[in-house]
């Protein structure tokens, strides 16, 4: 199909910050699509890299291609501004070291036009170089939402739908409400953008179709966020507690189980920071800044949580709760040393068993 004169089906939109080893590639993953009605927009956020002329360089070769220029703004940031300047009736998110997976927008296009939904949502799969390493479907069998309890339920207490990049969804979607305060956010804009997207659809189509490439970098190195950074993230929950408060769908059932999920979210940051903080000091403080938090200090720090709820994670919440972050660090420590070790063996163990019981027979 080819670009219409009118306003094309598709906008992808593609952030774009220091990326040049793969932008090339990502961008090929759109060209080389054989569903033609679409614009793709490429905004580079600041780089300083060979990023910007290598965007200039693919501006003047598909009519199809919009490129823009700003200064750096964060990602969060970056998407508003191409939200804003696409012309497209329906948005798809990707991320300029990601790819999109071939026949990737025909599938799209005949999940919008045979379901007659706001949104798609889709499957992705994990890469490293020429590697698959993982895949998740999403589902196993397409599944229209409809009601907003289950629409919430599905999407809020599950990490699995929160990314940004596997959702396509009308263009309307987007109300132009303001995140100015929310742009320095390192983590978690993808769940802030949910909100306004879940509100917004009146039906969501599930579809197990792996169509979003993700890119793994083995050269990458995973460092402690800003300490103010958490203090803008553990915002988060509790803007999409007091959204769902006024949503007015949800049981006591409903909200305990979001409690628990996102107490399970703080101790990831918690074992992040206490992974890779540069020095017991900023440690400290970053975790200081987490227990701090109103969600923290209003949701969970006096919650009473069983092991059912949280598992091996409520002696790590335990030793925070007391402020006791040097104990908090040392059973991070000893998860790393032992328990993760001892679960990769286990898993050898029953993939090697698998082996030779598939060869018996």
């Amino acid at each position: 199909m080819e670009l219409r004169s009118d306003r094309p089906y598709f906008s992808i939109l593609v952030p774009v910050y220091n990326t040049e080893p793969y932008l090339e590639e990502c961008i090929r993953s759109v060209l080389d699509q054989p569903f033609r009605d679409y614009e793709l927009i490429l905004t580079d956020d600041g780089s300083t890299d060979g990023s910007p002329a290598l965007l200039d360089a693919f501006a003047g070769t598909d009519p199809r291609i919009r490129v823009f220029h700003k200064e750096n703004g964060g990602l969060l940031h970056t998407r508003r501004f191409e939200i804003a300047k696409a012309e497209g009736s329906h948005v798809i998110f990707l991320d300029s070291d990601d790819r999109l997976a071939p026949g990737a927008l025909e599938i799209l296009h005949e999940a919008f036009e045979s379901s007659g939904c706001d949104g798609v949502f889709y499957g992705s799969l994990r890469f490293c170089e020429d590697r698959i390493l993982d895949e998740d479907k999403l589902c196993d069998a397409p599944r229209i939402i409809r009601d907003k309890r289950e629409l919430y339920r599905t999407c809020f207490l599950c990490d699995t739908y929160n990314t940004i990049w596997r959702k396509a969804v009308r263009t309307e979607v987007f109300d132009g409400r303001s995140y100015d305060r929310y742009y320095h956010i390192q983590a978690g804009e993808d769940l802030l953008q949910t909100v306004e997207i879940l509100e917004n659809c009146s039906s969501v189509l599930l579809i197990p179709n792996i169509l979003y490439q993700y890119r793994v970098n083995p050269t990458s190195i995973t460092r402690v966020r800003k300490t103010e950074s958490y203090s803008l993230e553990m915002v988060l929950p509790s803007l999409i507690t007091d959204f769902l408060r006024e949503q007015n769908v949800f049981t006591d059932g409903d909200f305990r189980d979001l409690r628990n999920y996102f107490t399970k979210a703080m101790l990831d940051k918690i074992i992040t920071v206490c992974r890779f903080s540069p020095d017991d000091g900023e440690r400290d403080n970053c975790l200081r800044v987490i227990r701090n938090c109103g969600y923290y200090t209003e949701n969970i720090r006096d919650a009473v949580f069983t092991r059912n709820d949280l598992g091996a994670g409520l002696l790590l919440l335990n030793a925070f709760r007391k402020g006791r972050f040097s104990f908090t660090s040392f059973l991070v420590r000893i998860y790393d040393a032992a328990v993760i070790p001892a679960k990769i063996f286990l898993k050898k163990i029953r993939n090697a068993s698998g082996g030779a019981a598939d060869r018996e027979q």
